[in-house]
Formats: C-alpha cells, structure tokens, sequence
C-alpha cells in the first residue's frame, strides 16, 4: 500500500453476494483495519464492509483520532503492514508536548514545556483520518473485500445459531446480506449496543469541541524569544501533539499531513461549562481568558476555518463487546475513554486483535466460547485500569509540579506493559494470560493495584497542596533524558521468548513500584514530616495516613527504599524549594520541623 498504487485502484462494483464470512457494519478506522487484518490472516474468508457515506471522505475528514502513540502505531505498522505507506503520506509524529504553568499567559517561552528536542527512538504519526480512510479502502478493496459505500444499516437480527441478517438501504433500495459474522463499527451509532440492549454508563462526563484550520500552525511562531525557539530543531515543536494545560482543561494542536491543522478544547465542566465555548467564536473568547496566546494567533486565521464540532460527555462505556453467538463491536460502537495520551487507536488494536483471533478460530471450527469470555473481561479489565488515569483528574491539570508527575508516571506505566504485552503477541495467548493475570500475585493484578494507588495518591495530594504557590517558569523537561524512561522506551517493541518476556515485565513491574515508592517519599515527606529515606509499601501506604501510622507501615515486610539510580530521576521532576515551604497544607497530625526535600534541579537542565 503505497501513495503511488492507491490512486489506481478501483472498488469493485459486482453484484453483491448474499452471504459473507464477516459482514462489518461501518467503514471508519475500525472497521477498515479490522477488515484489512482479518484478510491479512486468511485471504480465502468472504468479507463485506458497509459504510454510510456515499462517497471518499474528505481529506482533513472531521473525526476524532489523528494522534496516535505506540501500541496503536505498532497495529498499524507491524500488523498491518503499513509502515511505508505511513512514512510515505502521513506526518511523523514527533511524541506528545506539554505546556504547563498557565498563570505564565502572556509569554509562551515562559511556561514550564515537556517534550523532545530530538527525534524519538520509536515514533508514531500524525493521521489524517480521511485521507487514510479512503485509501484503506482502496487498499482492502484490491485485496477483493467487497466494500460498498452509501449503505446504511437498518436492522440486524442476530441469531443463536445461525447465519445473521444484516438489512441495509443502498441508493433507495432496501438490501439484504447474511453473514455468518457480524461486528459493529458503526461508531457512536452503536447500532448493536442499542438493537441488543447493553448500553452501560461512564462515570467521566468531560466536553469537548474540535476544528481544522487551512494552513500550519506552528507555536514556534508563538514567541520572539530566541533561546526558546533554539532549544528545538525548526518545527520540531509542530510535528508534536501540542497540548496547553490549565485548571479543568487542556487545548490540543494537531498537524496533518494535508497540511491543515486540527485544534481542539476538552474540557471538565465542572469548570468551563460548554455553552461559553461551543462555537468558533465563542472558542476563542473562551481561549481569550484562558489561553490568550493561542487565542490571539488563532483569531488570526479566522478565514482558513474548515469545520466546528462539538461533543457533549464524549465518555461512554459498553456492557458486551465480544460473543460466542459470533458478533463484536469495535471502536466507538463499543466505548471510548478520553482524547488526552490519543488511546484510541490502542483500543482499536485490542478489540480488532481480539475479534480476528476469534472470526479465525471460529472459521477453523475450533470451539471459542472459552475465549470469548477471556477476551471480553481482558478488554474490559484495559478498559477499566485506562478510565483510572482519567477520572477526576482535570481537576489537577492547573498544578504543575502534580500534572508533570503523573504524565512522567502515566508514561512510564504505558511502555513498562501494556506496549510489549500487544507488541509480543500476549493479549490473544491464552497461556500468557492466565500466567500473567489469573494466578496469585501475579504480574498483571500488581500492576492494576499499583496504578490504582498512584491514581488515588494523585488526588490525595493535591487535596494537600495549594497548586503553584511556587515559582514555576522557563523550564524545559525532556522525558527521554530520564534514564528509566528512556530504556522502557527503546525496549518497549523488542520481541522475546515467553520466560524472557515474563522476566522482562517482572523487571519493568519492579522499575514501576520505585518510582512510585520514590515519589511517595517525597510527598509525605513534604507534607506529613516523615523522612525522606523512609521505606516504602507504595502498595498499601497511602497520603490520607497521619505520620504515626507511616511510620508504622515503613516497617512493614512489603517496605522498601528505591534505589538511588530511580529515586535521583524522580527527584529531578521534584519542585518545590525551601523558599515555598510556608505553601503546603500542614497535616494535623504531623507538626514537624523537619524541612522539606531541596530539589537541585536547574532550569532547562533536564
């Protein structure tokens, strides 16, 4: 599949057959990817896509998912094989930018920046929806998968046993289709979720409004300070997906390779109510008041606006995904989580991985009821531990040294295993599995527990703190210059024998529990006067416990003290200063003239 050959390429236009190995329901992302895999695994199964749009999406199509990260660059490289073809049309992606410390406004160069100076060793790439949707189906469609625009989908009754009836309007004629499979990726149609009842609700109602501008926008173009713009290579900042951080919100700026670019505001409404940002207009008086860099330079290109969407509680989940009755749903007709760290093609990566797996056995005759129940509880189980790095979480975004902390955490925990679990094949390995999520203490149940603890210490913190009472400015934070993080980085798609993986993600477990027992350190020592050497359970210590009963826990079998290599990086990403010690909260039951950890970190030095 490469730029040159797609143009070439024509849908088929026979008559239609009445009956299809899959018939999939949606032609976005999802279902194309799904197709291509599918066909990529066994070119003999007839496959039937049906998309609703009569005809080529736009280029700079209006849809959410243009940013990607590694597991879902893995899927669409490694799996699909489209690597060159990406290289080739679509921008590379160089890793996700932040810009914290908004009380900075008026000068860009000021706020605290994190993100790469340098080319990362593994990149992904900036996608430009409806250009990759049109050649996905040029490309599956030479692969002879019958794809047929304008059809949509009407009814769908599912049988226990069975071919399934898939009814569908196709140029005012009603059309029928049986298949002996049948996967939703109708998107936020859900069509299976309503028709068959397993709608479930999510507790994480954030807003969000989106739209493209003709042209580039480049935030190098945002200040006149020359030793900021020098730190990084001419637009390298660009290439990035941007993201301006605040209380309650962040903004996203996304390139795409038809050179427009795509701008985004998400937003907890318990903060910013939707209705004063819900236009284009509206947007930039909201941007005005909160970022009125981005405001000023936006305002600029008022004329190259393409389109505006809004999407109210974009959130949602889904009580099935997978059955043994030989349906799925995948992408958005299931459920969707939140655009910060762009998971959504990860999760089309899990559940497409997953359905070819059990379409493939299931057309070899194998029985998959056993499986249908492992993978829908494993994907559920995804689904859950991600909504934890979300759930009332904007509510820190306003506080620098908290937010830099967790992106720094968040980061770590998604290269340490879920990226070499998908890259190695794990999640359809019935063995690996039960080894590494079903038996006692097992690798996969620590790994959620941990998170969960570090999710809720988040929030226990920064009940504690004031925000950023303490100066914050000018300083540069490149992730990959953090010897920890560089390694699960580079290492993160590496392939290995099943004992060496198994080694491998009990070593990246263990790198985990010492950042989190360093970063606990500091904290309590912060804020509840304990010493900064104290040992650590970060399993069952917890920021809501007086002194006393730290102290206490410190002596428990699980406790231990992070090596120094561990505890000096975290400590780089470590603020505060004995100048703002008067701004911490005091914990009642933690009188102490202890002073607080000095960090000896230095602006731009990192």
């Amino acid at each position: 599949m490469s730029a040159m050959n797609i143009a070439t390429m024509n849908i088929a236009t026979k008559e239609l057959d009445k009956h299809y190995d899959l018939v999939i329901m949606g032609g976005g992302l999802a279902g194309l990817t799904l197709a291509l895999q599918v066909r990529q695994r066994n070119p003999d199964l007839s496959i039937l896509v049906l998309e609703r749009r009569p005809q080529a999406a736009p280029e700079a199509a209006h849809k959410v998912g243009e940013s990607t990260v590694e597991l879902g660059m893995y899927y669409l490289s490694d799996v699909l094989s489209l690597r060159d073809y990406l290289e080739e049309v679509h921008l590379q992606k160089q890793g996700l930018r932040y810009f914290f410390t908004p009380q900075h406004e008026l000068e860009l160069a000021n706020r605290v920046e994190f993100g790469a100076k340098n080319n990362l060793p593994i990149h992904s790439y900036q996608l430009d929806r409806g250009r990759l949707e049109n050649d996905l189906v040029q490309h599956i469609s030479a692969l002879r998968v019958t794809t047929l625009l304008g059809a949509s989908v009407k009814k769908v009754n599912i049988v226990d046993d069975g071919l399934h009836q898939v009814s569908f309007v196709e140029k005012g004629k009603l059309q029928s289709v049986s298949g002996r499979w049948v996967v939703d990726a109708t998107g936020r149609g859900s069509l299976l979720k309503r028709h068959l009842g397993f709608e479930k609700s999510l507790d994480h109602n954030i807003n969000a409004v989106w739209f493209r501008l003709r042209g580039e926008v480049d935030v190098d173009d945002w200040s006149e300070q020359t030793s900021w713009k020098e730190k990084v290579k001419p637009g390298f900042r660009r290439l990035a997906t941007v993201h301006l951080m605040g209380q309650g919100y962040w903004v996203w700026l996304i390139p795409l390779g038809t050179g427009s670019t795509s701008v985004g505001i998400v937003a907890d409404p318990r903060y910013h109510d939707i209705n004063t940002y819900n236009s284009f207009e509206k947007a930039l008086e909201w941007m005005a008041d909160h970022e009125p860099i981005a405001a000023k330079q936006l305002a600029l290109r008022h004329d190259d606006l393409m389109d505006f969407r809004m999407l109210k509680h974009y959130a949602h989940d889904c009580g099935r995904f997978f059955s043994h009755k030989r349906w799925g749903v995948t992408g958005d007709a299931g459920a969707f989580l939140d655009p910060l760290y762009s998971p959504g093609t990860d999760f089309i990566a899990f559940s497409n991985t997953f359905l070819t797996d059990l379409i493939l056995r299931d057309h070899s005759q194998e029985q998959i009821d056993e499986r249908v129940f492992l993978y829908e509880q494993t994907y559920i189980e995804l689904f859950q531990r991600w909504l934890t790095l979300y759930q009332d979480k904007y509510t820190l975004f306003g506080n620098t040294q908290i937010t830099v902390a967790k992106i720094l955490w968040d980061t770590a925990n998604y290269w340490a295993v879920p990226v070499p679990m998908f890259c190695n094949g794990v999640y359809t390995n019935q063995d690996l599995i039960q080894v590494l999520f079903a038996t006692p203490d097992c690798i996969g149940k620590k790994f959620s527990r941990l998170n969960e603890q570090v999710q809720a210490f988040f929030l226990g913190w920064y009940e504690l703190d004031n925000g950023d009472s303490y100066s914050l400015q000018r300083m540069f934070i490149e992730p990959l210059s953090l010897t920890y993080l560089y390694n699960l980085h580079v290492e993160m798609e590496h392939q290995y024998s099943e004992p060496v993986l198994i080694e491998k993600l009990a070593e990246n477990l263990r790198i985990l529990e010492e950042i989190a027992a360093a970063l606990f350190a500091l904290v309590f020592n912060r804020f509840k006067g304990t010493p900064i050497d104290m040992p650590i359970d970060p399993y069952t210590m917890s920021i809501a416990q007086s002194k006393q009963e730290l102290l206490a826990a410190a002596n428990g079998q699980g406790s231990f003290v992070a090596r120094d290599v561990i505890a000096k990086e975290v400590g780089q990403m470590w603020f505060y200063t004995v100048a703002d010690a008067g701004h911490k909260k005091q914990d009642s039951h933690s009188q102490t003239n202890d002073q607080p950890h000095v960090n000896s970190y230095e602006a731009e030095s990192v």
